[in-house]
C-alpha cells in the first residue's frame, strides 16, 4: 500500500521549522528597521549641528567686534553670544547678531541699540550714554527667527579670535545626545 501525505510528527516538525524561520525573519526586519530609524535620527542630529554650526560661523567670521566676555573653558561656556554684525555696515549705525539657546531652540536675533529719547540714532553696544534718557535694543523686522530646534545643549567659549561651539542635538526621547564640536576664528580683528 502505498502511503499519502505526511504523518503527525512530520507535519509538527514542519510547522516548528516554519515558526523558527518566520521567528527569525521578523526579528531581522524589526533589528534593520530599528538601524535604519537610529541612521534617520543621526542624521538629522547631525544635519541640525551643521545648520548651527555653519550659521554662527558664517556670522562669526565676519564679526568686527565680539560683545561677550567669553570663557576660556566648556564648563563656564555662554549659552548665548553677541557680537557687531560684519556683514552689512549698516550706515545708520552699529547692528548686532545673537545666537542664545532659548529652551530647546536656538536663535538668531539681529538687533541694534539705541536711546529711548533717539530711537532712530543707533549706537554702539557699550556706548554708556548716561543722563540722557534710558538705554534700549530694538530687534530689526523679521530678524528674529529659530535656526535650529532640539537643541540640548550649546555652549561658547575660547577667546575673541578663537571661539569653540559645543552643541548637543537630541532627536527623540529614546536616541541619546549627538555632540559636535567646531572652532572659528575671526577674520576682522
Amino acid at each position: 500500500m502505498k502511503r499519502r501525505g505526511f504523518t503527525l510528527s512530520e507535519l509538527v516538525i514542519a510547522a516548528a521549522i516554519a515558526s523558527i524561520l518566520a521567528g527569525l525573519t521578523a526579528a531581522s526586519y524589526i533589528s534593520i528597521q530599528r538601524l535604519v530609524a537610529r541612521g534617520q535620527d543621526d542624521l538629522l542630529a547631525a544635519s541640525t549641528a551643521r545648520v548651527i554650526i555653519d550659521r554662527v560661523s558664517r556670522d562669526l567670521r565676519q564679526a568686527l567686534v565680539v560683545v561677550d566676555s567669553i570663557p576660556p573653558d566648556a564648563a563656564d561656556g555662554l549659552t548665548s553670544l553677541e557680537f557687531e554684525d560684519g556683514h552689512d555696515v549698516d550706515p545708520a549705525g552699529p547692528t548686532y547678531i545673537t545666537y542664545s539657546l532659548d529652551g530647546t531652540d536656538v536663535r538668531r536675533n539681529r538687533h541694534y541699540y539705541y536711546l529711548t529719547s533717539s530711537p532712530n540714532q543707533r549706537l554702539p553696544y557699550n556706548a554708556g550714554v548716561v543722563g540722557q534718557g534710558g538705554f534700549a535694543v530694538a530687534s530689526l523686522s523679521g530678524e528674529d527667527y529659530i535656526i535650529a530646534d532640539r537643541v540640548s545643549d550649546l555652549r561658547f567659549y575660547g577667546s575673541s579670535s578663537l571661539v569653540y561651539i559645543d552643541t548637543s542635538i537630541t532627536v527623540n526621547a529614546v536616541s541619546n545626545d549627538q555632540s559636535y564640536h567646531s572652532a572659528v576664528a575671526k577674520r576682522n580683528q
